[in-house]
This record gives structure tokens, C-alpha cells and sequence, in this order.
């Protein structure tokens, strides 16, 4: 079978589970309580921009808003406000068309670097296959997926941009930030690959205007609330424990476990170019107990 006939089977098949995404999705979108114990306080602090309350009061009894950016519950308030109030239906709402924003991101950005359409349709499948695995957030009243589509939207406009297109990719980045802080990561990694294939000028144009733009609106924000965003949003996150293990034994379990050829082909060249190096040798006991650990201690 050719490669192109088998890429297009797969993606054929991969359509299923996108199917079998968007009918969760369905079935969650109408179901009238939390489906995870945060969307209830998100909704309440969309109701307070609804209502013109302080979104981030001082922490009392009554109301104490969870430490995230104000860009979700803003929008939940502002397009309820259009019509049908704040609901469950609508913050899910958002948060799965901001997945399938993702998803055709990720769809043209594939297309357009290999040319095959079929790639594309494959990359949808596999991101509707991890649905589960990402923790079902795609779909729930949580920042989750607003701040991810923005940050692929940035990514992709970053790609070959223009000093235009540069602008609009930090404002994108910028905004990806203030609906949830750890886009920050993923901001970086995309100023990384713009600085490695563009070059400097370009990457500082985007961190530039990503800086200022985010400057502003958090200095806005630190005034309209007496300094408490700064306490929420930055300092409340100070106090969270740091789990080193997330940053080595189980990113590499979890890595196997979304794709393990991508741990098993740079092992395989190490194998292959060094010989003499006890380094592939470590490498692959390192996987294999990885696979231990996934599949049988768990």
C-alpha cells in the first residue's frame, strides 16, 4: 500500500474519534451541574462581571475567585450578556469551540508545511484521541481551552509573519496569558522557534509587543482592584507546591504513554551513532522502566 493511501486511511480512521469527541462533548454541553469541581467558582466569577461586582475582591466567606486571569469569565459575562445569561451551556460552549479553533489550527498549519490535506485531517484525529488523556478540559468551564486556542492561533500567525503579522502574534500570546498564566511557557517555546527560523528582529517584535500589551492590561488591572490581581494571579501561585517529578520521571512516562516513537527514534539514532556510550544503554533503561511504571505499577 502507498503512503499516501495508508496516511489517508488513517486519517479516515482517526475521524472517529473526533465523532466520538464532538458526542461527549454534546452529551456534557447540556448537563446542568459541574462536571469538574472548578466550573462551578468560574461561573461565579463570570456572574460577578455579569453583575458589575469586583471579579477580585478581598478574600471573605462569601467569595474568594480562583487564581486565574480575568480573560474567561469576561467573555462567559460579555457574550451572556448578549442573550441567555451566564450558563454552564455557554462557558462549555466557548470552551469547545475554542478546541475546534485548535484543532483547525493545527489542521492548516500541517497542511500547509506538508501539503497534504490528508496530514491535516489526521491531526484532528489524533487531538480528538487525546481528549481523555488531556484530562477532558477541552469542553469545560474552565480557561483551559481559550488559553490554548490563542496560543496556537499566536503560534500560527508568528509562522513567516510579516512585522504586521509579528504584532498581531504578540497581541495573540499576550492575551493567551491572561486567560490562563502557564501559556507563558508555551509563549516562550513559540518566541524560541521564531528566533531559530526568523531571527532576532522578528522574535523581539513579537516579545516586544507581547510585554507591553501585557504591561498595560496587568497595570490597569493592579489599579481597578487596589493591587489584589497581582496577589490572585501572581503571588497566590507562589504558594503552590513544586513537584519536581512532573519534570523528569513522569514527563517521560507521560511522553510514552502519548507517543513513545517519539522516545524510541532519537534512542534508536543514539543506539546507532554511539556505540562506544553507555548513554543509550541508560537511555533505554530509563524507557523501559517508564513502561513498568505505566502499565504495570499503575
Amino acid at each position: 500500500m502507498k503512503a499516501s493511501r495508508l496516511f489517508g486511511a488513517a486519517s479516515i480512521a482517526s475521524a472517529l474519534f473526533f465523532v466520538a469527541m464532538a458526542w461527549v462533548t454534546f452529551a456534557r454541553f447540556r448537563y446542568p451541574y459541574d462536571l469538574e469541581w472548578m466550573e462551578g467558582g468560574v461561573l461565579d466569577q463570570a456572574a460577578r462581571f455579569a453583575s458589575g461586582a469586583d471579579p477580585y475582591p478581598a478574600p471573605s466567606s462569601t467569595f474568594v475567585p480562583f487564581l486565574y486571569p480575568p480573560l474567561y469569565p469576561w467573555l462567559v459575562a460579555t457574550l451572556g450578556a448578549l442573550g441567555g445569561g451566564v450558563s454552564y451551556g455557554l462557558a462549555r460552549g466557548i470552551s469547545a469551540f475554542a478546541t475546534i479553533v485548535t484543532m483547525g489550527l493545527g489542521a492548516r498549519a500541517v497542511f500547509r508545511l506538508t501539503g497534504r490535506p490528508e496530514l491535516g485531517l489526521l491531526t484532528i484525529g489524533l487531538m480528538s484521541a487525546l481528549y481523555s488523556y488531556a484530562g477532558s478540559f477541552q469542553d469545560l468551564a474552565r480557561p483551559d481551552a481559550l488559553a490554548m486556542a490563542l496560543v496556537m492561533a499566536g503560534a500560527v500567525v508568528a509562522v513567516d509573519a510579516t512585522p504586521g503579522r509579528a504584532v498581531s502574534a504578540g497581541l495573540l500570546l499576550a492575551a493567551a496569558c491572561f486567560a490562563k498564566q502557564t501559556a507563558f511557557i508555551a509563549a516562550v517555546g513559540v518566541l524560541a522557534g521564531v528566533w531559530l527560523t526568523q531571527g532576532t528582529r522578528r522574535a523581539a517584535t513579537i516579545a516586544v509587543t507581547a510585554s507591553v500589551a501585557g504591561g498595560v492590561v496587568f497595570t490597569w488591572w493592579q489599579l481597578a482592584t487596589q493591587g489584589r490581581f497581582a496577589l490572585y494571579v501572581v503571588k497566590g501561585h507562589r504558594a503552590h507546591r513544586f513537584y519536581r517529578d512532573n519534570f523528569g520521571f513522569y514527563f517521560y512516562r507521560d511522553a510514552l504513554h502519548i507517543a513513545p516513537l517519539v522516545l524510541l527514534a532519537p534512542l534508536a539514532w543514539l543506539r546507532r551513532t554511539m556505540r562506544a556510550s553507555t548513554l543509550p544503554l541508560l537511555l533505554a533503561a530509563h524507557l523501559t522502566a517508564t513502561v513498568v511504571q505505566r502499565f504495570v505499577m499503575t
